[in-house]
């Protein structure tokens, strides 16, 4: 049950960039609703910050007060731009890359524009793009249940605890189409086996190759009462060789 409200508060939330131009007005992203938990928030903002590579505070409203849980990228200090607009909260805490607020929902306008003032003023537009340390290179023989069940041993994850990244060479690329929202979608060839992939917002990476190198993490996709493995992509690359594929 907590998974599936951490999904339809993550949907709500994109939704929320996807109408609006924050992304392309502002360097950091707040968002707020009265319909979000307050409990689930902070894994939430992770996935968020995930998608977009930005400061993220996500704020549950309830009876005219927010409570909010924020996650940011390495080059920002949370804490720091909070202490910058400590006059539009009722109290915050934290460090660098995780912190919680209270706010009034009056004061969210004031807020946003100072906590997006300092991330303008703290990062460049090079900070802004994700860097990715690979956990672990694996082969197209690695791929499977195993290599998911481990996966699933590492969970929950969060800060202090990311997903972990796997990097695989040499994948064919056997279709490619986009999605609605700007996901990628790719059926891969790796050594015969036809492996699903998506990659959330990375329709600007349609693969101009036949054979890619992919940094993905495994997870289990359930449609329609079906399950199979599903490589969710994080970059990918022309490659180099063509380990993977036949």
């Amino acid at each position: 049950e907590r998974q599936e409200i951490e999904k339809e508060i993550l949907a709500d939330a994109l939704e929320q960039l996807k109408s609006s131009d924050t992304l392309k007005n502002r360097t950091a992203v707040v968002l707020a609703s009265e319909a979000w938990h307050p409990g689930v928030i902070g894994i939430v903002a992770s996935r968020v910050v995930e998608r977009c590579h930005r400061p993220t505070i996500l704020i549950a409203l309830q009876d005219g007060v927010g409570k909010g849980s924020g996650r940011s990228i390495p080059a920002f200090h949370l804490y720091n731009a909070l202490a910058a607009a400590k006059g539009t909260l009722v109290k915050f805490g934290g460090h660098q890359q995780a912190a919680g607020i209270s706010i009034l929902k009056e004061n969210l306008a004031a807020f946003y524009d100072l906590f997006d003032g300092y991330a303008c003023e703290n990062l460049s537009p090079e900070d802004l793009l994700p860097e990715y340390g690979v956990d672990s290179e694996i082969r197209a023989e690695d791929l499977g249940e195993e290599l998911l069940a481990i996966t699933n041993s590492l969970k929950p994850f969060g800060m202090g605890n990311p997903e972990p990244l796997f990097l695989l060479r040499g994948a064919k690329v056997v279709s490619c189409r986009i999605l609605k929202d700007a996901h990628l979608k790719m059926t891969l060839n790796i050594s015969g086996k036809m492996v699903d992939s998506i990659g959330f917002k990375m329709a600007g990476k349609v693969p101009a190759c036949e054979f890619i190198d992919i940094l993905f993490t495994p997870e289990l996709n359930v449609w329609q009462g079906r399950e199979n493995l599903q490589l969710r992509l994080r970059d990918i690359r022309t490659s180099g060789g063509i380990d993977g594929a036949e």
